[in-house]
């Protein structure tokens, strides 16, 4: 512990990370020194001499390379974990690591900021009761916009945990815009599992009792455009000869043509469809839909999302159609899977849905 005040930096950085592995390693065996190793890194954390813009010349390279910030967030993280659900018992470690995890967010480091993120995650998952639920969950929606890779992913899985609980209210705390802002994520990283998981397990609470809104949203996912901006680099005009400016009718045209040319030069944003890699997803978020109406119809004949999907299976069958016919493999085969489950649900499930027809 006597290191980590140590002024040179990989001194102190080895020995924060040495006493995160500890704590690691130990387990709850670590809790009776949680208090002073609390103390320890708090004071690390506003030492002047553990960071890179205080640090002496001949060591400043070394702590860019080794932020101390990072250890310490870490460790912080590490302490959360060792405790687990006695971080309820223990009010005074609670604050302080609440303290020291707003400074972790505020920090110009993308790595500090995600280990602050990940923080909040396990001090939710054993003390939600003591973390502000509209404040995390706005906090999680505005780094999801992050430039940061990371950041991003690991608010997806922060938004995750919260709806595997109750999806309904984390929309409500998330405000407006939130839908939106997940569609729109997911054509920016297709690749995120965590948002993903995030509408799947949505769709899992709400298929039955929103079907009629889950079949409007894919509709809308299908055909909803986003815009991008126009890579294409304007081409360099030759200059032209300099207009005789005394003659105001000349200097005139001149001035127009030099709007005209200005205008040009800035690149336009086009709409386009989103991504094919998210509307695959979306088709087969529509499949599971269908899927889970079918086991309610087999379950309960008066069904009301049965009834939803009778209404509504005109709209199924032309966003089936309209992906069977798309340039993309992928969507084509995603449409036809469609309408091959829509026939099988049909055909099993006709004396049910169209008893009065």
């Amino acid at each position: 512990m006597s290191l980590c005040s140590d002024p040179h930096p990989v001194a102190h950085r080895c020995a924060i990370e040495a006493l995160a592995q500890v704590a690691d390693s130990a387990g709850l065996a670590f809790s009776a020194y949680v208090s002073s190793t609390l103390g320890l890194l708090a004071q690390t954390w506003s030492f002047d001499t553990h960071n890179e813009e205080s640090a002496a010349l001949i060591t400043s390279n070394i702590e860019l390379e080794a932020a101390t910030p990072i250890a310490v967030s870490h460790a912080i993280d590490s302490i959360i974990n060792v405790l687990g659900p006695d971080l309820k018992d223990m009010n005074k470690a609670r604050e302080l690591m609440v303290s020291l995890v707003k400074q972790f967010g505020r920090d110009d480091s993308f790595t500090v900021q995600a280990e602050g993120l990940r923080c909040w995650e396990h001090m939710f998952l054993y003390d939600s009761g003591h973390v502000d639920l509209y404040a995390y969950t706005r906090h999680l929606r505005r780094n999801l916009d992050s430039t940061d890779e990371k950041i991003c992913a690991i608010a997806a899985d922060g938004l995750y945990n919260l709806i595997r609980r109750d999806a309904s209210s984390v929309f409500e705390l998330a405000g407006d815009g939130f839908e939106e802002q997940i569609w729109l994520t997911l054509n920016e990283r297709p690749q995120l599992d965590g948002l993903q998981s995030l509408v799947e397990t949505w769709l899992s609470q709400t298929s039955l009792t929103e079907a009629d809104r889950w079949i409007a949203r894919i509709q809308q996912v299908l055909t909803k455009t986003a815009a991008t901006q126009s890579e294409e680099k304007p081409q360099s005009a030759k200059p032209a000869a300099e207009p005789d400016l005394q003659d105001e009718e000349v200097a005139g045209f001149a001035s127009g043509e030099s709007k005209e040319q200005s205008t040009a030069a800035v690149p336009q944003p086009s709409q386009e469809l989103l991504r094919w890699q998210v509307r695959v997803f979306a088709l087969q978020c529509l499949r599971r839909l269908i899927a889970s109406i079918g086991e309610e119809i087999d379950r309960k004949q008066e069904s009301a999302a049965g009834h939803v999907l009778q209404s509504q299976v005109g709209d199924v069958i032309r966003m089936a159609f309209h992906a069977s016919t798309s340039s993309v493999v992928e969507l084509r085969v995603g449409g036809l899977e469609l309408i091959n489950q829509i026939l099988l649900v049909t055909r099993e499930k006709a004396q049910y849905l169209w008893v009065d027809t």
